[in-house]
């Protein structure tokens, strides 16, 4: 499952690249990360062997949230760390689900998705509101990456024990880049 969504992270990631030195490429998001899979030779099996990921991952996601295997800090703070899983869980299983739709040949609409539900939420009485809560949501989220990224002691997350100064230091590096990578990600969402 992690693989998985690392494989799909990977991609969006190639293809906002792409896109950004100007090779005109598809969409960066989910949907252009599973295209691209599928452009490639045998890309149903790889598209479907990611799906099936996402739903071991979705799986995990929900066996964190009901069952809390990992023990996670008491009070408010892990209720809402469970609820977080679970609806990671609900938004992996979609993605699964868009992956396999893919690979049945059903088309999937792509990159009007949030446009589509944007424009639904805001002819809501409040929708303008919801929106933008929405919006400081995962603003929010990315400035709270971006302090994990600068400010969590990851040694001692990570177990590091066995490695050299040197490498323990490099670990934590890469750990934080990709802490800070997610917060960008999420502000640009």
């Amino acid at each position: 499952g992690y693989f998985s969504k690392g494989v799909v992270c990977c991609l969006v990631g190639y293809i906002a690249f792409r896109s950004a030195v100007g090779h005109g490429w598809r969409n960066a998001n989910t949907h252009g990360a599973f295209r691209e899979l599928l452009s490639k030779p045998l890309g149903g099996v790889l598209l479907s062997v990611v799906g099936a990921g996402l739903i071991g991952y979705a799986i995990w996601q929900l066996v964190r949230a009901v069952l809390d295997p990992e023990h996670q800090e008491g009070g408010p703070r892990r209720a809402g760390i469970r609820i977080v899983h679970g609806l990671s869980a609900f938004v992996h299983l979609g993605l699964a689900a868009q992956a396999f739709k893919m690979v049945a040949g059903r088309h999937v609409s792509g990159g009007q998705g949030t446009a589509h539900w944007t424009a639904i939420l805001m002819d809501k009485p409040f929708g303008v509101f919801l929106v933008a809560a929405n919006g400081a949501g995962f603003l929010a989220f990315a400035a709270y990456q971006f302090f994990r990224g600068f400010h969590q002691k990851l040694d001692r997350r990570l177990q590091l024990g066995s490695l050299s100064e040197e490498w323990k230091k490099t670990a934590i590096h890469i750990a934080q880049f990709g802490i800070m990578a997610r917060g960008a990600a999420f502000g640009v969402i």
